[in-house]
């Protein structure tokens, strides 16, 4: 029986991190060409595969492994603190990332809107109406944990405020700006299509950030991560 140990550095988890997104950017950006310099729709399928903004293909599902695993490692740092009030934080964020996992794959907010729109005529920001009640935890959220920011160290207070800036700049923000097109019939242009390239991208970058500055913030504490291999 043998085993073989390997300890995820910080310089190993940034490239475990960065490739991915360089990867999905990168054919995200060649098949915008194909599409609109080319013509060309479908390429076998792979259009939608790997174009941005679709769902069911391998950027929604990358972006579900990333929030599941930004839980993951939440929920760790939790278990790692003594603090019973720090922890609570922690599992906290770790509950919402396991939800912003769900909301990925099963589009629980394009179910809000629907329901919202039986009762509200939807326009201008709000043509996509789930950005508002969404906002608005958002904000309840934010406020919640400036308290968390104040406790754990500076430098990671700062990458995950980083964090939740990307994400919800992408999540809400550009989803707003992407709203007024959709409103004047404009869903599928090439503006469009770059708008929700950036708004999907950001929306990676966040937990990405996230997943870096927990790893950081517990090998800070003296707690290192290894994947074990044995064979029997």
């Amino acid at each position: 029986m043998g085993r073989k140990l390997m300890h995820i550095t910080r310089t190993k988890l940034s490239l475990l991190l960065l490739l991915p997104l360089a990867v999905l950017l990168t054919s995200q950006v060649l098949l915008l060409y194909f599409k609109f310099a080319l013509g060309y729709d479908s390429i076998f399928g792979f259009v939608r595969l790997f174009e941005f903004g679709d769902e069911a293909n391998i950027p929604t599902w990358y972006s579900a492994i990333l929030l599941i695993t930004a839980a993951g490692i939440a929920f760790l740092c939790g278990h790692e603190v003594d603090a019973p009030g720090l922890r609570r934080y922690w599992w906290g964020l770790a509950a919402i990332f396991v939800f912003l996992s769900l909301d990925e794959t099963a589009q629980l907010h394009e179910l809000s809107s629907k329901i919202i729109r039986l009762n509200f005529e939807s326009e201008g920001i709000f043509f996509w109406p789930w950005v508002l009640p969404f906002g608005i935890i958002a904000l309840l959220v934010g406020g919640i944990y400036v308290r968390f920011l104040l406790l754990i160290p500076p430098r990671t207070a700062v990458t995950f405020v980083g964090a939740g800036g990307f994400y919800v700049a992408g999540a809400i923000g550009f989803e707003i700006v992407a709203a007024l097109f959709a409103e004047a019939g404009d869903t599928r242009s090439l503006t469009v299509r770059l708008l929700v390239t950036i708004e999907e991208f950001l929306e990676m970058c966040g937990p990405s950030l996230f997943i870096w500055g927990a790893h950081n913030y517990l090998q800070s504490r003296g707690a290192k991560f290894h994947l074990f291999f044995e064979r029997t």
